[in-house]
């Protein structure tokens, strides 16, 4: 057997092309690995994530292609993307746009795809459906074209459009701006069979050997299979889109081959797509992930570290003077320890910004809230009024927020006043640069009840029986958004480790939601693979909630940005949530609670100031009163029927007792024991009315004694971990 002839796949579409594609990049890796096992005479080395007007996915694909799950599948990752473009925004009143592939070759080539990507996604139209468009221009690409390898694209590209209008001239002219604008050009031809992809095959083929420019051949595939068509036309028809007449499934090389030799098209744009790929040496990941922290810009003679440490030894000495502290030694010690981690960690900056951001709020009467979340265990958070509860009083913990075992960027959750949060994140701007700061995107799938309905739809299925199925399915469980695989996975491993923390109700509702969709299976049982392939498939794209990026250098040279709906204050990063630490990409969470505006509005009324709500003073007998007679209308978190039963049975009296509310307001306290029938809450109700404490163990008892002996908090079990295991805070 001789040496295979190697190729690559260079225009292929994921999810990440929203309503337009099906398969994940994990799809796409698996496939590849199945083609080469099968394959004689072809070998694929890599292929290219070309999402239309999106890098969305390159993370996903990077990952999915070099950390496979099985590493013999591992397979090169070129990073790319189908952009829609004009010969100049300037003067296109026809709104005309067409589309290009271009590829990633260096690192360059990376920082000028995310600035195209990023002046096409701010430059963003609207189309005749109303769904928006990217459009960038040749102007800015002629000054970012460094790097970059360009494809002339499918029959919507500038230079096919020009062949099939008899435009060949022109047609050559785009030839040769391309060809002088990018590293490398190539002209596209691909394997279809409709009239005008024909006629386009052919001319570019005169074309190649009339300039020179080589030729390759794509799949411009947004399924993997031939026979995954029908589920296409399915996201198609449920996005109310036309479906595709061509066959856009990941062709495997011998069908290429075939094609060729149809159609008098020279095999060596298989093999040439090789050669693009040998061209492209690409790390999307930086080697210091905090190498994009912002910085902050302390006063002359100081850096970010000794200025934070400054700021928090001078501002803990007037806290402990203030509020008259016992124990100030364990005050400073603490600090101290902080403080060690967080400037070794990288992250000094980080707390100053934030303590500037928080004083300019203050300062111009925008309320920030309390703090929520792990950050309040730091008692440097604290100092510098990040936070307003005091994490050594309340016995919070401070590695819950940062761990020195576990190193990640700090979380810390800011609320704001509806009404001035674009006020407050445009100081940011303002602060750092109005490049360096934006908002964050998230991703609407297919669920799958809405999947569900809209397939069985398809298959002839009445509406109200499609809703009497979806009905029994719960949308969220254990935290979980509930998808197929989840249900089945539950409903065969019941006892996995992974679902320790799902009751037994919530896995019966699972197990009964199993039966009744495998019921709907052997009714109609093509709808299995319709929603297995349908199901996760993006539906729409959103802004994150409270999700801010902060950045030193500006954002468009390490991510995409697109323009963001009415709703958003700034340009929107393309890249999920879970993936920007990933990159260096610092998120500040400033979220718009409208409980803040009717706060400030009511201390307005009556001329009470921020000195008023910055006190920790919560021993008001009034406010008890009210809360336990039941007055809990708008009172965040408490207003609905559970916590305020709870307030009254636990005859709350102080904040600590508001505290074990909250925390007892969740699905496990309140979920009923299997064998006793009593919940959690039960238990502490019982307990209240009968002033008893039970004893777990006398080396923790001291830590449940103000929950009644119940493990209440987490807090609470790490401290347990440490005691009874002999943990470092960190590890437990």
């Amino acid at each position: 057997m001789g040496e295979k002839i190697r190729y690559a796949y260079l225009h292929c579409h994921t999810k990440y092309s929203i309503q337009d594609a099906l398969p994940s990049p994990k799809n796409y890796v698996d496939a590849i690995y199945n083609y080469n096992q099968q394959s004689t005479q072809y070998e694929c080395i890599g292929w290219a994530c070309t999402d239309h007007g999106s890098t969305g996915a390159l993370l996903n694909h990077a990952r999915a292609a070099l950390h496979p799950d099985h590493m013999e599948r591992k397979t090169k990752p070129l990073y790319g993307c189908e952009i829609y473009m004009c010969p100049d925004l300037n003067n296109n009143a026809a709104k005309n746009r067409y589309h290009l592939i271009l590829i990633a070759k260096n690192q360059i080539g990376l920082k000028n795809l995310y600035k195209i990507t990023s002046h096409g996604g701010i430059n963003a139209t609207k189309g005749r459906t109303g769904k928006m468009f990217p459009i960038t221009d040749y102007e800015y690409m002629k000054r970012h074209g460094e790097g970059l390898i360009c494809l002339s694209a499918c029959i919507a590209g500038i230079i096919p459009q020009c062949i099939i209008s008899g435009r060949v001239n022109e047609a050559e002219i785009w030839i040769d701006n391309f060809r002088n604008t990018f590293d490398d050009f190539y002209l596209e031809v691909q394997p279809f069979i409709f009239p005008e992809q024909l006629m386009a095959n052919a001319k570019l083929v005169e074309l190649s050997q009339k300039t020179g420019v080589k030729l390759v051949m794509t799949c411009d595939s947004h399924y993997i299979l031939k026979e995954d068509k029908k589920y296409h036309d399915i996201l198609k028809q449920i996005s109310h889109q036309k479906e595709f007449e061509s066959d856009n499934h990941l062709f495997t090389a011998e069908d290429m081959l075939a094609y060729c030799k149809h159609h008098d098209i020279p095999e060596e744009c298989i093999s040439n797509t090789a050669l693009v790929a040998d061209q492209c040496d690409v790390d999307p990941f930086p080697e210091d992930n905090r190498s994009l922290l912002p910085v902050y810009p302390c006063p002359k003679g100081y850096d970010e570290e000794s200025f934070l440490r400054k700021m928090t030894f001078e501002k803990l000495s007037e806290k402990i003077i203030k509020k008259e502290v016992k124990n100030p030694i364990k005050y400073y010690r603490t600090l101290e320890y902080e403080l060690d981690i967080i400037c070794t960690a990288g992250y000094s900056g980080y707390f100053l910004i934030l303590w500037d951001w928080f004083s300019w709020c203050r300062q111009n009467g925008i309320l920030m809230g309390p703090g929520r979340g792990s950050a309040a265990g730091s008692i440097v958070s604290y100092v510098l009024d990040i936070t307003k509860v005091d994490p050594i009083k309340n016995g919070f913990i401070f590695e819950r927020f940062l761990n020195p075992g576990r190193l990640s960027f700090p979380d810390v959750d800011s609320d704001i006043p509806r009404h001035k949060r674009g006020e407050a994140i445009h100081y940011l701007q303002s602060k750092y640069g109005k490049k360096n700061v934006s908002q964050i995107i998230t991703y609407g799938e297919y669920k799958l009840k809405n999947t569900l309905k809209a397939v069985l739809s398809n298959y002839g299925c009445p509406f109200q029986e499609s809703n009497e199925i979806t009905k029994a399915i719960p949308d969220m469980i254990d935290g979980r958004a509930v998808d197929y695989n989840l249900i089945i996975d539950v409903y065969n491993n019941p006892d996995d480790e992974k679902y320790v923390t799902m009751t037994e109700q919530e896995k019966s509702r699972l197990k009964k939601s199993y039966e009744i969709i495998q019921e709907t299976f052997k009714k109609y049982p093509n709808a299995y693979h319709a929603i297995k392939n349908v199901c996760g498939a993006f539906v729409s794209t959103g802004i994150h909630a409270g999700g801010v990026i902060v950045c030193k250098e500006p954002i468009n040279e390490h991510a995409t940005l697109i323009k963001g709906s009415d709703t958003a204050v700034l340009p929107l990063v393309q890249y999920d949530m879970e993936e920007l630490e990933d990159i260096g990409l610092l998120k500040i969470d400033a979220l718009g609670l409208s409980t803040l505006d009717i706060i400030k509005l009511t201390m307005d009324l009556a001329g009470l100031t921020y000195d008023w709500y910055d006190s920790e003073d919560y021993s008001d007998k009034d406010v008890y009163d009210m809360l336990r007679a039941g007055d809990t209308t708008d009172v965040f978190q408490f207003a609905n029927y559970s916590p305020t039963k709870m307030i009254s049975d636990f005859n709350c009296t102080c904040i600590e007792d508001l505290s074990i509310v909250n925390a007892g307001n969740r699905p496990g306290p309140l979920e009923p024991d299997l064998t006793t029938g009593k919940s959690m809450v039960d238990q502490y109700v019982e307990r209240v009315k009968t002033n008893t404490i039970e004893s777990v163990h006398p080396d923790i008892d001291g830590i449940l004694k103000d929950t009644k002996g119940l493990i209440w908090f987490q807090e609470q079990c790490i401290f347990i971990g440490q005691i009874m295991a002999g943990y470092e805070l960190g590890g437990a």
